[in-house]
């Protein structure tokens, strides 16, 4: 099976590299002047497989080629500026139980189309910052809970606007009202064959808030944020009508050699939630959730510039009660603290324990790698393991899901221009993700990718 997955992959794998040249082909301006037109892209081609499945009602082994190509153009003219941005992403080589989503496939969608106001052109003020309005992506704070995930292939958009406000003192107020979009198709066959439907909007579902951070004493970095998330059904879209509140709190210090670095963010989350998406089912229950991430390391002045860190999360479950529980990661990124996704993908910030050790090195100018690893419990054994949708709603099976071990090696083939980059990771699954009823007795698992990025 691995080999047929494998060889259905290279096939696909051949086919994009003939059209490669093809969706790579636009002109690049980087002497353009500040007012003007500006064009700019990327093309990535992301192939990945994986053994040992531990999704419950998935292939045991499966191969996936993925591509992502994009086209950004901007026209400033004085404080004013449009910004328009096309993505295509597609998925080749999967079967019908491939677990691909709209993260994976939205086929010619129009992922940004606003306009800019420059406020510092505009009002002699001791601040600068602008003013937008239209679809746009958003990118708060360390990215945990809103963020344009490069890692994935179609990150989420919102339409809305956003008043970003930067005083003299590098301090910096965000606020925003945004509906973010809701991805299409939703229908997994449509997904397969990367069928085209423009995203759509709604104000059923809502989200804003405000994201306020400074500079507190020497190099340290202070962030405080207020998000709202609001939803209803609308037609043809179930939902569990998320009336969420998240307020959080961050520190932080970036790393710096011979020196320690620390990153450190607390957030709570309360509202309401339906028990279901079922239309019949009518019940609230009052959401009491919390997440919190550490981590503290060293650069050390060698010739690699190598740093090692410790790293701590925890994202609460949902147990038994009246309330609810599980913490909604709203939408955040996962890549940079909990591994790859896509295929991958186990951990997430929803009922998880986590504690790991991090190495980093810059081998050369071009090359660079990584590797971590992560010990994974779950904070409440009656809950879902974060992504996995493995359950045991008696709790027997224990909090214990294993150990997750990760190698990536990233590649300037080109500077500035062309990326290669090569992972593998292993989940050495617990007792909870072998003895659990749902899950799959499919071994421990295995996962790699290679990715080819090309910048014009």
């Amino acid at each position: 099976m691995v080999r047929a997955s494998l060889r259905r992959l290279l096939l696909s794998a051949v086919l994009a590299c003939s059209t490669a040249p093809v969706l790579a082909g636009a002109p690049n301006r980087p002497d353009a002047e500040p007012d003007g037109l500006e064009i700019g892209g990327s093309f990535r081609m992301f192939a990945e497989a994986i053994d040992g499945q531990f999704r419950p009602g998935r292939a045991e082994d499966d191969a996936i080629l993925l591509l992502r190509t994009s086209l950004l153009a901007s026209y400033t003219t004085g404080p004013v500026q449009v910004v328009g941005e096309l993505v295509d992403a597609r998925a080749y080589g999967q079967d019908l139980d491939t677990p691909i989503s709209t993260s994976n496939v939205n086929a010619l969608e129009p992922l940004q189309a606003y306009a800019a106001l420059d406020l510092g052109q505009l009002v002699h003020a001791p601040f600068g910052g602008s003013v937008k309005a239209g679809r746009f992506t958003m990118h708060m704070g360390a990215s945990r809970l809103v963020a344009r995930a490069g890692f994935i292939n179609y990150p989420h958009s919102f339409t809305g606007a956003q008043i970003d406000l930067a005083a003299r003192d590098s301090s910096r107020l965000r606020l925003f009202w945004t509906m973010p979009n809701i991805r299409l198709p939703g229908d997994i066959e449509d997904l397969q064959h990367n069928e085209v439907e423009l995203d759509r909007s709604t104000t059923d579902l809502e989200f804003y808030g405000a994201h306020y951070a400074r500079p507190l004493l020497n190099t340290a970095q202070g962030e405080i944020y207020l998000y709202r998330l609001t939803e209803e059904d609308a037609p043809g879209y179930r939902t569990r009508n998320r009336n969420l509140l998240t307020y959080g709190v961050r520190f932080h210090q970036a790393p710096v050699v011979n020196a320690f670095d620390y990153d450190i963010e607390y957030a709570l989350q309360g509202g309401e939630v339906r028990a279901s998406s079922a239309s019949a089912d009518l019940r609230e229950l009052d959401v009491d959730a919390s997440f919190f991430h550490a981590d503290v390391g060293r650069t050390f002045a060698d010739g690699w510039k190598t740093r090692i860190s410790a790293h701590f999360d925890f994202a609460s479950g949902d147990g038994p009660g009246a309330e609810y529980s599980r913490f909604d990661p709203l939408f955040g990124a996962r890549r940079g603290d909990l591994g790859p996704t896509s295929l991958f993908g186990p951990v997430t910030r929803s009922n998880l324990v986590s504690g790991g050790v991090r190495l980093e090195a810059k081998l050369s100018d071009r090359l660079d790698a990584m590797t971590m690893y992560r010990a994974l419990w779950l904070d409440e054994p009656t809950d879902k393991f974060a992504l996995t949708g493995v359950r045991d709603a008696t709790g027997n099976s224990g909090t214990w899901a294993g150990n997750q071990i990760e190698l990536r090696l990233r590649y300037w083939v080109v500077p500035s221009r062309l990326r290669l980059e090569a992972s593998g990771a292993y989940l050495d699954k617990g007792r909870f993700l072998r003895d659990a009823p749902n899950a799959p007795a499919t071994g421990n698992t295995r996962h790699g990718y290679l990715s080819l990025t090309t910048s014009f």
